[in-house]
């Protein structure tokens, strides 16, 4: 049970979520305690502090100097002095050059009537500072002399050293009662927010709970597509496995289709090999333009059936593709001049797609007597839509305006004189028609034909 815990701290985000916060809360916690302690403390011996003064000036206000002798009343203002160990003390002593012992004393409280030097702790010689007021604290007092230099009749000083002692049990009742109600506060504080944060996971993750039943409904079979209302930060997660999703149905289907094309194109060049071997006489010309005909029928749906739009490919450079499938061309046909763009254009498309559709376009250029061909990339609205467009130019006869849509069937051909089965520029609308793109024939400014091709820009959910 205990190695299943750890396992879900370290590879649950819930758990390490609460791993982070057990680790980090008793931390802040403790400083946020030891901050206050420390304050409370500080703030508390501040006031000890004030108050000694105050009793300072207290007994300088009382005191009486007659023939250098200290005369002191038998009551004070405040009765603690007055009072046998009430914890409140005060002492005169002669100030010697900056240091007094206990010889030194010249008068004592009521309340320190019984006290040793050694239970006030009292230091047989004790070095003054060189400020005014000097306060500090021991074990068990905190301790404040206040020097003054007392002014005589004949003129002379006097310096004396005044002393208030305050015993600390009460300022370490108070200290220690602050400290446990503070850790119990402390304590509190870290439990309710440890159990607020868990709930509080509990309630921000459900949606990724809900994810994942959502996607297990999916694989199940109960659904087609991740379905569900989530918030805006899954939004675009769940938007592009759907279209994942989709992309793959996309491409069973091509390849469904692709079969029963197949299928219906074979039939009638099958039926007349089964006809033509029923002869007595074989038909070897017959046949042989048959198994040719069946040949490119499988080469043209196969090549169908690996086209396709994907939301997830890598983009690519069409300019780059086009700078190769030239360099290749400028071998063949070294009388054609190419021209081609400094721009970049990138697709996601798959690259022997783009060499497909590039190579049969600038080839079919080449092949019917184009002295010019150039390449255009650019970014445009398409009927309302962003598009990536290629555009191929050239000056060679161009096709009349009502064989446009001809040459785009597949075996049709405008020039019949050319060697070729007619397939090129319809693989190349197969292939623009699989990525959701256009293909459109006019009339170049070079004064051939000008074909452009129409890429939908992809757009991909992040939020």
């Amino acid at each position: 049970m205990i190695k299943l815990s750890a396992q879900w701290l370290i590879q649950s985000i819930m758990g390490r979520l609460l791993l982070a916060s057990l680790a980090l809360l008793p931390l802040l916690i403790g400083a946020t305690g030891i901050g206050l302690d420390r304050a409370f403390q500080q703030s508390l011996v501040a006031a000890e502090k004030l108050r000694l003064t105050s009793q300072v000036y207290l007994l300088l206000a009382a005191v009486d100097i007659d023939d250098g002798q200290i005369i002191m009343p038998k009551v004070f203002t405040e009765p603690q002095f007055s009072q046998p160990g009430s914890g409140l003390y005060g002492f005169i002593h002669r100030d010697d050059n900056g240091k007094f012992g206990s010889h030194d004393e010249r008068w004592r409280s009521s309340s320190a009537q019984w006290l040793s030097a050694e239970q006030l702790l009292i230091e047989p010689t004790h070095k003054l500072s060189s400020s005014l007021i000097e306060f500090s604290e021991s074990e068990q007092f905190f301790i404040l002399h206040y020097r003054v230099r007392w002014e005589l009749a004949d003129q002379s000083h006097l310096p004396l050293v005044f002393s208030v002692y305050q015993d600390k049990a009460s300022f370490d009742t108070g200290l220690a009662a602050f400290r446990a109600e503070l850790i119990y506060w402390m304590a509190t504080i870290a439990i309710v927010t440890l159990l607020t944060q868990f709930f509080l996971l509990l309630w921000g993750l459900l949606p990724l709970r809900r994810l994942t039943q959502s996607v297990a409904a999916f694989t199940r079979g109960e659904t087609s597509r991740v379905q569900g209302e989530f918030p805006m930060e899954l939004r675009g997660l769940t938007r592009n496995v759907n279209a994942l999703l989709e992309s793959e149905k996309r491409l069973r289907e091509r390849y469904r289709n692709t079969l029963a094309d197949l299928a219906h194109s074979v039939k009638t060049p099958l039926a007349v090999v089964q006809n033509a071997l029923r002869d007595t006489e074989l038909d070897k010309p017959l046949l042989w333009e048959q198994m040719q005909r069946m040949q490119d029928i499988v080469s043209h749906q196969l090549q169908r059936a690996q086209i396709g739009r994907s939301d997830f490919l890598t983009a690519i450079d069409a300019v780059v593709i086009a700078r190769r499938i030239v360099n290749s061309l400028k071998k063949l046909h070294p009388q054609v001049h190419f021209n081609l763009p400094d721009a970049e254009l990138f697709l996601r498309i798959d690259e022997k797609d783009l060499f497909e559709l590039l190579g049969n376009t600038l080839e079919n250029a080449c092949k019917y007597g184009a002295q010019r061909i150039a390449v255009r990339v650019a970014s445009d609205v398409h009927r309302g839509e962003p598009y990536n467009v290629i555009s191929l130019d050239d000056d060679g006869p161009g096709v009349p305006g009502h064989l446009r849509e001809t040459i785009l069937s597949r075996g049709q051909r405008a020039d019949e004189k050319q060697a070729g089965q007619g397939l090129g520029l319809a693989l190349v609308q197969d292939i623009m028609m699989a990525y959701g793109g256009e293909l459109e024939l006019s009339t170049s400014e070079l004064g051939g034909l000008q074909v452009k091709f129409f890429f939908p820009t992809l757009k991909v959910s992040v939020g």
